[in-house]
């Protein structure tokens, strides 16, 4: 169920919602376009007033994973992001781990791709159908699956490596708005795409609140890589990774 009329409610903007029904925009449009470098022309193009714009905008984009998928599928995603970022804590392995069960016991079919991979949940190793999985929610939008997808193709498992499928499948989630994706082009991708893409997914999951891509452009604006120094820029970066 989409979730935008009660993103609309909350933020204190209903009197919209009419519009945004009758133009047939759902939560997963207003988060590509909010992640994008045209959303001020799309919600002007909706009749949004500045201040209402910037208000449905951040309350889309804080919204956990991208929009549109199930209660199961968010939590396959906390589950995900505990492993693959806090795996020197057993805990948080743990914890991920369980969450991902339990999200493929509840129907998510990224977590079902997800638990072949792993010969989770009663379900035996076969990366071939993991992939399956994986393919299946990617191409029904699921931003974590391509990212999933995305990951299979670029270390060639259960499928033949292909570095133009696998930044295919990334560059789909992020331009979704999923920032884990833009911080994995930026990072384990960017010699494939180039510096200067780089860069912009840096920046864009940064901007985002992806606490890695934070730290990482402190690092860099401290530094100098890859941009010109900013040491007051830097310092902001770095409380804000640290919230």
């Amino acid at each position: 169920m989409d979730p935008l009329n009660d993103v609309l409610k909350v933020s204190n903007l209903s009197t919209y919602a009419p519009i945004l029904e009758a133009k047939g925009v759902t939560t997963r449009i207003v988060r590509k376009e909010a992640a994008g470098n045209g959303w001020k022309a799309f919600y002007e193009s909706l009749g949004m007033k500045p201040g209402h714009a910037m208000r449905l905008r951040r309350a889309v984009l804080a919204l956990p994973s991208a929009s549109g998928e199930s209660e199961a599928d968010r939590k396959f995603v906390e589950g995900w992001r505990c492993r693959k970022f806090r795996e020197e804590f057993n805990k948080h392995r743990k914890k991920g781990k369980e969450l991902i069960i339990d999200a493929m016991n509840n129907g998510s079919v990224v977590a079902k791709g997800y638990c072949y991979f792993k010969g989770w949940g009663g379900l035996e190793i076969d990366r071939k159908e993991a992939v399956r999985w994986y393919r299946a929610a990617a191409e029904e939008g699921n931003t974590q699956a391509q990212i999933n997808l995305g990951g299979c193709y670029l270390k060639g498992i259960g499928v033949d490596r292909d570095f133009e499928e696998a930044v295919k499948w990334h560059r789909k989630s992020a331009e979704f708005g999923n920032s884990d994706a833009q911080f994995i082009l930026a990072h384990g991708l960017s010699v494939i795409i180039g510096k200067e893409e780089a860069m912009k997914w840096h920046r864009k999951s940064a901007e985002l609140g992806n606490h890695f891509a934070m730290f990482n452009l402190g690092k860099r604006l401290e530094k100098g890589k890859g941009m010109e120094a900013n040491h007051k820029e830097a310092v902001m970066w770095y409380l804000k990774s640290a919230e």
